[in-house]
């Protein structure tokens, strides 16, 4: 009977987490009743072969028995396959302990797969300290309900999708799902922070994996963050992530969370409203929309104004003006706003930018035809 994918991928399971497990003239019966009750599904079956830890088969199938059958657990009108899927996962769910369905719970807001620091970080509260997080996380791996896979000596977990969608509406059921969801766009926000300076340094190859690896929470926070009226948040997030929406040609992007975040530009203070516009302005710009990029260029140089002076948003706002002014051909022009944006990006801290700064001044010769003078500015 081993043969079969659905038997087999049981027997396998069920070894991974009960090294003495063993498919026998007993069990086997039970064994093919249980898959054939789960309809040969996967994630159904290794829900089930989670628990030969501490339940027999005998005892799994007569336990799942009650939530089979199609008899409870999802809509009516959901899908046989659906429904019996749900109900394996209510079955499971039903065995954790309190901490651990409070965890399950808050770690469907990740999407895309999280770190441990990330769960530390996140899932804590009253019940659950960072300290106690580990424990109960791999409890979850070992009851299949949290996935584990490695990239170099780090650990990162995830859910299937069908798992993190049930651990969702529970999350959306209850009463801590905005605290979580605010956590994990703090987490997110932070992270985007510190990634920002190293995008235009040594580090960059590295953290632009982690950043696309954690792309989809990121996307989840700001989605949040926007929709919960965080627009401070939002705004963080949205200048910290505007290199690697250009690195990563995601222009179009970047640009439609952030104009969504301008549309409550008068919430912000000063400096977000600053850096909210800077990002604003280089997706536009990165879309070849010269008027746009110019508009935000202008704004950018009244809000400086309007604070008696902001390096960061005056160097920005030159630099539009100098950049767009180059292809339109206005050379003089562009070379008076990019030479002005040069001491602006130092004074702002924007060194990457800073150092950038000299090339395209350098383009400007080198399209007036000033082949040394273009060469000397490059180098």
């Amino acid at each position: 009977m081993g043969h079969y994918e659905a038997v087999a991928l049981f027997i396998e399971r069920a070894r991974a987490v009960h090294s003495g497990f063993e498919l026998t003239e007993r069990n086997a019966p039970a064994v093919a009743g249980l898959c054939r009750a789960l309809d040969g599904m996967p994630l159904a079956i290794e829900l089930a072969a989670a628990r030969t830890r501490v339940l027999s088969v005998e005892q799994i199938s007569s336990r799942l028995g009650s939530s089979l059958g199609l008899l409870t657990g999802g809509s009516r009108t959901a899908e046989p396959r659906q429904r019996t899927l749900r109900a394996a996962i209510d079955w499971s769910h039903e065995l954790l302990g309190e901490e651990e369905q409070i965890l399950f719970r808050r770690l469907s807001v990740f999407a895309g797969g999280f770190t441990l620091e990330a769960a530390e970080a996140v899932c804590f509260g009253e019940v659950i300290g960072p300290e106690g997080v580990l424990d109960l996380l791999a409890s979850l791996v070992d009851k299949s309900l949290v996935t584990v896979s490695r990239r170099g000596g780090e650990a990162r977990y995830g859910m299937l999708e069908p798992v993190r969608q049930y651990a969702l509406e529970l999350l959306e059921e209850g009463a801590e799902a905005d605290e979580t969801r605010g956590q994990h766009a703090a987490f997110s926000a932070a992270l985007a922070e510190e990634a920002y300076p190293k995008l235009r340094a040594a580090p960059q190859v590295e953290w632009l994996r982690r950043l696309d690896e954690e792309n989809g929470n990121l996307r989840g926070a700001l989605s949040w963050a926007l929709s919960a009226g965080e627009i401070a948040t939002a705004a963080r997030l949205g200048f910290a992530l505007w290199i690697f929406w250009w690195i990563r040609n995601r222009q179009i992007e970047g640009r439609r969370w952030m104009e969504q975040v301008l549309l409550e530009r008068d919430e912000l203070p000063p400096p977000l409203r600053i850096r909210a516009t800077v990002a604003t302005a280089c997706m536009a710009y990165g879309q070849g929309d010269a008027d746009a990029a110019l508009r935000y260029a202008a704004e950018l140089m009244e809000l400086s104004r309007a604070v008696g002076r902001d390096a960061l948003a005056e160097s920005f706002a030159r630099a539009g003006f100098g950049l767009v002014a180059t292809t339109r051909g206005d050379f003089e022009a562009a070379t008076e706003h990019l030479e002005e944006a040069l001491p602006l990006f130092r004074e702002a801290g924007e060194d990457g930018l800073a150092a950038q700064t000299p090339t395209w001044l350098g383009t400007v010769l080198l399209f007036q035809g000033d082949h040394e003078g273009a060469r000397r500015r490059v180098e």
